[in-house]
């Protein structure tokens, strides 16, 4: 009798340990495919039915997103059909294959595009863009300045009192700030909150005490980020004796 209850026990707890993982939250990796050319979708959309978090999809069609198993996760892009994917408690990555329409013109198939929120396309050709510039500095001609700014050299002289070095000053200020601009699309309190569940005073003395430089904002894959922040977390925590 003894041993049977013990048995119960045991099954009973295994049981409610399992429920309680399966009810935690934990970064999800997945990809997002074309349903017929197997190739990657640049830059949709993927939320959580439950929670509303969103993401986006790189290059190589993968996401990262918090989420919990029976989470419904919608993935949508312009020019597609939408798709939702249940997350299971296997901890294998997520495929999921989206319908995306190629159109015709005058019996003429054109190549498939990807087709995104206009906003979406802007920022990232202002990232890419902004990668490739060279670095201003404070050394450089006032003819270089003028070509990164990208205004007209009367406006600029009148602006500025024709001073050269108000110019090359002007310019680099102009890259520091159109970086660090893009750079919040990606880092930002929203992201910082849905990582390590900081708010108020607590978040921003975080973000305060661990900043992330720009550039390798810019340049690191959102897994990438996301590992730094989670670091930064730990350091954080240790700095509070946790």
């Amino acid at each position: 009798m003894i041993s049977r209850f013990a048995a119960f026990i045991a099954v009973w707890i295994g049981i409610s340990l399992i429920s309680e993982v399966s009810a935690q939250d934990r970064y999800i990796t997945g990809v997002a495919l074309n349903d017929s050319t197997q190739k990657p979708i640049n830059l949709a959309s993927v939320r959580n039915l439950r929670t509303q978090d969103v993401t986006r999809t790189n290059k190589s069609g993968t996401f990262l997103i918090l989420a919990r198993t029976g989470d419904q996760l919608r993935i949508t892009c312009n020019g597609c059909d939408d798709a939702t994917v249940s997350v299971d408690s296997t901890g294998d990555d997520i495929v999921t294959t989206v319908k995306q329409y190629v159109f015709t013109t005058e019996g003429r198939t054109l190549d498939e595009v990807q087709i995104t929120a206009k906003s979406e396309a802007e920022i990232k050709y202002e990232i890419e863009k902004a990668l490739k510039e060279p670095l201003a500095k404070k050394n450089m001609s006032t003819g270089q300045i003028m070509e990164m700014a990208n205004s007209p050299i009367s406006l600029m002289y009148e602006l500025f009192s024709k001073r050269a070095k108000n110019l090359r000053k002007l310019g680099v200020l102009q890259q520091q700030d159109r970086k660090h601009k893009l750079a919040e699309f990606k880092y930002n309190a929203q992201v910082v909150n849905q990582v390590t569940k900081l708010d108020g005073e607590d978040l921003e003395e975080f973000m305060r005490l661990f900043p992330i430089d720009d550039d390798f904002v810019l340049q690191s894959s959102e897994y990438d980020l996301v590992q730094v922040i989670k670091a930064n977390f730990k350091k954080y925590q240790a700095r509070l004796g946790k």
